[in-house]
This record gives C-alpha cells, structure tokens and sequence, in this order.
C-alpha cells in the first residue's frame, strides 16, 4: 500500500485499509505513547481511542502525507491532554489535602432512598406493640 494511498482508502470508507494500519501501528503507537505517560494501561487505551477516532472521523480528516504520522501526532496530543488532566486532579487533591477537605468528604455514599426505606423500618420496629402505623411514601 502506498503511503498516502492508505489515507485516501480510510476516507473512502476501506474497513480492510483501517484493519492494515490498525494492526500495523498499534504496538508501535502504544510503546510511543507509553514514552509519554510509563502506563501501558492508559497508553493503550489513548491508542485505541486515537484509532477509533481517525475511523470515525475518517470524512473530515484531511491526511497530507500518510495516515502514520497523524496517529503519531494524534496520540502525542492526547498523552499530553492526559498528562494536563492529571496535573489538575493531582493540584485540586494537594488542595484538598492542604486545607482538610478530604475529611469532610463523605465515607460512605448512603442511598437516599435506602437511608428513608432503613427510617421506616426502624420506626415500625419502634412501633411494634403499639398501634400500626400505615405510612405513605
């Protein structure tokens, strides 16, 4: 396949072109990414998605040389959007930290419903030998 011809087969719709360069630059683009962000995990899962969206997106990509260094390009962006994210979610815990936040943070989520549904059963067992009350959520 030639370079730019694989760019032009994607955009026309070629499952069978998608599937060469998927499996020809997966391995490569993951080890790439994983450069980047030392999580294989996570590098595999921004491949995925870059891969998932050149597929989708296949209409409105305009690839001038080949498909091969807009992935690259592709998954460098989205480690180093990854990489922003977690330095935000790392700054707003250390805030969190720093000001004692965490603590007010509920342990438990209780369900709201199962917390009123645990009242009722409570106050039924309260009136067990008294007169039973019929209560109307």
């Amino acid at each position: 396949m030639s370079r730019n011809s694989s760019g032009n087969r994607i955009k026309d719709g070629d499952i069978q072109a998608f599937e060469i360069i998927f499996k020809s630059q997966y391995v490569k683009l993951t080890i790439y990414a994983n450069k980047f962000l030392n999580d294989l995990s996570v590098s595999e899962e921004i491949v995925s998605e870059a891969l998932t969206q050149v597929w989708e997106r296949r209409d409105s990509i305009v690839f001038s040389i080949s498909v091969t260094p807009y992935l690259y390009k592709m998954v460098q962006n989205k480690c180093m959007n990854y990489i922003k994210h977690q330095k935000v979610e790392n700054e707003y815990v250390n805030y969190m930290l720093r000001n004692n936040l965490l603590d007010e943070i509920p342990k438990n989520d209780i369900n709201p419903y199962l917390e009123k549904e645990l009242a009722i059963q409570n106050l039924s067992l309260i009136m067990c030998g008294r007169k039973r009350l019929s209560i109307i959520i």
